[in-house]
């Protein structure tokens, strides 16, 4: 009898980490992205020709970590193009876009994770969210982001459009499959307002009451 290979495992979430010249906190960040708990995930980093010492870093980082995956490109083509690749590179059934400066905390994937495997109404989920400085120090919490969670698409879409916050939902988790259905970044300012518009046209959003996500201002 021929056994027949078994098909690799899928993982349950795909991180995307595109970067140009990430040196000096891409370690911290990808630590915090492979320490996350309770989740089977992919980490594709995408390298849009960094010219400092990036590739070091992320080779030594992957050396002995099979869930990490860096793709570089010999030449820079573009925040768009470099944070899509990593779209069209993802296994996994959720995905999450991570920054190479930022910081997550170990259940960030999982609480994000359960909330979207309880609600399939839900299209993004994402957690609170403070400021760190360069050196990791609290400049303060984000308020609460309460849009986006109606019953109805043209409102949550409505409700995106007037929204004052910064777009830090856009570091949440969804559905790989509805982000593939999105314009996903394009090349111009704002294009993650023009993503969150579409995704609340295809799901309510959801904020995980605790504090999980560290987003650097340097």
């Amino acid at each position: 009898m021929t056994t027949q290979p078994h098909a690799p495992r899928r993982p349950r979430v795909s991180v995307g980490l595109p970067v140009f010249n990430g040196a000096t906190y891409l370690q911290e960040a990808v630590t915090s992205i492979l320490a996350q708990r309770d989740v089977d995930l992919e980490l594709i980093v995408s390298d849009n020709g960094s010219t400092d010492e990036t590739p070091q870093i992320l080779a030594s980082l992957a050396r002995d970590e099979p869930r990490m995956h860096v793709h570089r490109s010999a030449t820079n083509r573009g925040a768009a193009w470099n944070y899509n690749r990593t779209v069209d590179l993802a296994t996994g059934t959720y995905f999450k876009w991570a920054a190479h400066d930022d910081v997550l905390a170990p259940c960030f994937l999982a609480r994000c994770v359960d909330v979207l495997q309880r609600n399939p109404g839900v299209s993004l989920a994402y957690p609170r969210a403070v400021e760190i400085d360069s050196e990791g120090d609290v400049l303060g919490l984000h308020p609460p982001l309460r849009h986006a969670d109606g019953l109805r698409p043209h409102d949550r879409a409505r409700e995106v459009r007037l929204s004052p916050a910064p777009c830090l939902e856009g570091f949440g988790v969804v559905r790989t499959a509805q982000l593939r259905r999105t314009a996903m970044i394009g090349p111009y300012s704002a294009s993650d307002r023009t993503l969150l518009f579409q995704l609340a046209l295809l799901g309510r959003f959801h904020q995980v009451p605790e504090v999980l996500f560290l987003h650097r201002q340097h």
